[in-house]
């Protein structure tokens, strides 16, 4: 005997006619009703006989077919709380790594750019083999990754932009402009 809420009564055309088949609320099987229209069940809640047929599917013995008046009430399928805390607990803490990771990322990407825009203004001293210049600059891009690190965290205090312009100013003073942008 088969119960429940009716999901939906499918038709599809085949050769001889169209063909019905229940689809109940919750169950994954089809039941099929052959040639013979159900009518509008969807959303009813019915009860029936079915039974496999040669090939394996499901049939519904439509003469046993009933609407019921009412469903009967079903205890909530909630999932319980502690189970819902737990996930979120183990997702906060997924994330929190996975933030750690990505802002480590940064700051070696950061690095990375840094080092590659000293190595542009020649304002690093290259070494003359290429493994001892390989060297120097992993060992910067390690070196100013920690200190980005620290810097975005908190850590070192960050250094005053007036100060650095003055200093990159301060090297210009024979241009007249120093400090003058337009």
């Amino acid at each position: 005997m088969v119960k429940g809420v009716v999901y939906k009564v499918f038709s599809r055309q085949v050769g001889k006619g169209t063909a019905y088949s229940i689809k109940i609320d919750g169950d994954d099987n089809y039941y099929g009703c052959g040639f013979k229209n159900p009518g509008n069940l969807d959303g009813k809640y019915v009860s029936f006989d079915a039974g496999k047929n040669a090939k394996g599917y499901w049939e519904a013995d439509l003469k046993t077919l009933t609407v019921m008046d009412t469903a009967p009430v079903v205890a909530n399928k909630s999932i319980p709380s502690s189970a819902k805390d737990a996930y979120w607990s183990a997702k906060e803490e997924r994330d929190l790594v996975n933030d750690r990771q990505r802002h480590i990322g940064a700051s070696v990407n950061t690095a990375i750019a840094f080092v590659e825009l000293l190595t542009k203004a020649d304002a690093i001293k290259q070494a003359k083999s290429q493994s001892d210049r390989a060297d120097i600059l992993f060992d910067l891009v390690v070196y100013y990754s920690g200190k980005f690190q620290k810097l975005a965290e908190g850590e070192e205090a960050k250094p005053e932009v007036n100060s650095a312009a003055e200093a990159a100013g301060s090297q210009d003073e024979g241009s007249g402009n120093a400090g003058d942008w337009s």
